[in-house]
């Protein structure tokens, strides 16, 4: 794993954290699960392995779809701007696609490693 010092300088942290923020600043119920997909992001850093990271940011992707379909359930029972909606899907989505990426990244290149579940 690439030596990263603190997670705090990953841009997908970042943007996990900006996720959590909108998600606490739209819902009613601002409990801590709202906040669980950039701790997993920098749990996976602090755990220092790459197998583990993985797991965390397979976690992460599976919170981001959740927020998708918490905020399709919300959009049906709110009354949000077209902008507010655009806003938090680009979010998501960008979101979805930096994990996906470093997945990607981290992912061993020999296809006959496998990285027990």
């Amino acid at each position: 794993m690439p030596t990263l010092k603190k997670f705090e300088d990953l841009d997908l942290w970042k943007d996990a954290r900006q996720l959590a923020k909108e998600v606490y600043l739209l819902l009613s119920n601002k409990n801590k699960e709202n906040f669980i997909l950039p701790n997993q992001i920098a749990n996976g850093v602090e755990l220092n392995n790459q197998e583990d990271f993985i797991k965390h940011l397979e976690s992460a992707k599976s919170s981001c779809t959740e927020l998708f379909t918490l905020f399709a359930i919300i959009v049906e029972i709110k009354t949000i701007d077209s902008d507010e909606k655009i806003k938090f899907e680009t979010l998501i989505d960008d979101l979805l696609i930096k994990i996906s990426s470093l997945m990607n990244y981290l992912q061993p290149k020999d296809p006959n490693h496998h990285i027990p579940d």
